[in-house]
């Protein structure tokens, strides 16, 4: 797929921020928005690749981890 300009209109502390992040990543600013896009719009789930960062987390938990009853914990301890 070949790749196109596009231009984006955006607040210069939003922009500083995210070219920071994506330094901070190890990846260009057009990769960081390429992924948030498909992420967005899920246009097909096998061809999006995780971040470096998503993949260094990658069996950080237990498999038997119930995520839903550790974010429910989560949400009543912050809000409650």
């Amino acid at each position: 797929m070949a790749a196109t300009k596009l231009t984006l209109y955006m607040d210069e502390d939003l922009i500083a921020q995210a070219k920071d992040y994506a330094k901070r990543g190890g990846e260009s600013l057009s990769q960081v928005v390429t992924r948030l896009f498909k992420a967005l719009t899920v246009l097909d789930e096998a061809e999006y690749k995780p971040s470096k960062k998503a993949l260094s987390l990658t069996g950080i938990l237990p498999p038997d981890t119930d995520f839903e009853k550790e974010y429910a914990d989560y949400l009543e301890e912050k809000y409650l």
